[in-house]
């Protein structure tokens, strides 16, 4: 499945049908990390059609204020490697709106182990992050109202509660 530059790659059927079908955004990419392919719900994440990111690196038009500089180093050294990793990154719509995609990367090594290019597959984490964040901002709200009742107990006086 080698991805000629110039045009689309021919993706196999199985993976269009399954990628059509999954929650996952589906990139495929050449061996320098550029887009061949993308499936329909890389574009429900981000607003980006094939046609306008065909050829281009993710990290050049996805990227913003807010990206994690190691996650694009993790990504980057993954690609010049031809290995494998798994990262959270904040990437940007079309519009400019931040969100935050668990993204895991594969290299693709053809049946005479010769490096053919790079799937990857992405899952919106961004309502995960919102919940995590506000669970630990409301541990942090009982931890410290535990904190300032054991002080007042601690100096002798017990509210009325």
């Amino acid at each position: 499945m080698i991805f000629p530059k110039t045009k689309k790659p021919n993706v196999p059927s199985s993976l269009r049908r399954w990628a059509s079908r999954s929650n996952l955004a589906v990139i495929l990419a050449d061996t320098s990390g550029a887009v061949q392919w993308v499936n329909e719900a890389f574009t429900h994440i981000c607003d980006y059609e094939l046609d306008e990111v065909i050829g281009m690196k993710p990290g050049h038009f996805l990227s913003g204020p807010l990206t994690e500089v190691h996650a694009r180093e993790t990504l980057n050294n993954s690609i010049r490697d031809k290995k494998s990793c798994l990262v959270r990154i904040t990437n940007y719509k079309k519009n400019g709106t931040p969100y935050i995609v668990e993204i895991h990367l594969e290299p693709i090594f053809g049946p005479k182990n010769e490096h053919q290019g790079f799937i990857s597959l992405e899952r919106d984490v961004t309502e995960d992050e919102r919940i995590q964040r506000q669970y630990g901002e409301l541990n942090a709200s009982v931890y410290q109202e535990l904190l300032n009742r054991f002080d007042v107990v601690k100096a002798g006086s017990v509210p009325n509660s």
